[in-house]
């Protein structure tokens, strides 16, 4: 729920009685600059100021590989069947990206138990989840899903196969009369 004056209290309690200045920095090409835009507003609302910065793909490597300082990173992890995996690849530890991020509390026995859960339990997803929103280390803002219709006669195609709805095997497909 967007609550305006409990977003004011929260800041004036944590010491920004008149808010503050940030940055939101995503991908040029790749970003929905209207959702961006929406949360700036949003934002300001409150009393945060956010700069919007879309950068092109070799300066948000540069900044999601590396660090930065005073904020936000518009990013849209993969979805996956196995949320799992995406936290793999996101959020691993020790971290390879959005190592400016501070990790959750107790996020290393989290991780772990997350990324050795070969039965990729519902238990060990809700406590990634969990642990990663409630440090609002993730803040989801909206859900993007890749859908594909296939015909049962597309053989050997790899949907589905790598967690990632893009991947397929173009070269080995074989169509089956």
């Amino acid at each position: 729920k967007y609550d305006v004056a409990k977003a004011k209290q929260l800041l004036t309690e944590a010491g920004y009685p008149n808010g503050f200045k940030t940055r939101i920095i995503a991908q040029a090409a790749a970003a929905n600059h209207d959702v961006i835009v929406a949360l700036q507003a949003y934002l300001a609302k409150i009393g945060i100021q956010a700069d919007l910065e879309f950068v092109e793909q070799a300066k948000y490597t540069e900044y999601t590989g590396g660090t930065w300082k005073n904020a936000l990173i518009y990013a849209s992890i993969s979805q996956s069947a196995n949320f799992n995996q995406m936290v793999g690849n996101a959020f691993a530890f020790p971290r390879s990206n959005y190592k400016s991020n501070a990790n959750p509390p107790n996020w290393e026995t989290i991780y772990n138990a997350a990324s050795t859960d070969i039965n990729v339990s519902p238990k060990t997803q809700q406590d990634s989840v969990q642990a990663l929103t409630d440090d609002v280390t993730v803040i989801p803002i909206n859900y993007e899903a890749d859908e594909w219709v296939v015909s049962d006669k597309l053989m050997d195609s790899g949907i589905g196969t790598r967690g990632a709805g893009s991947y397929w095997n173009p070269e080995y497909s074989w169509w089956n009369k």
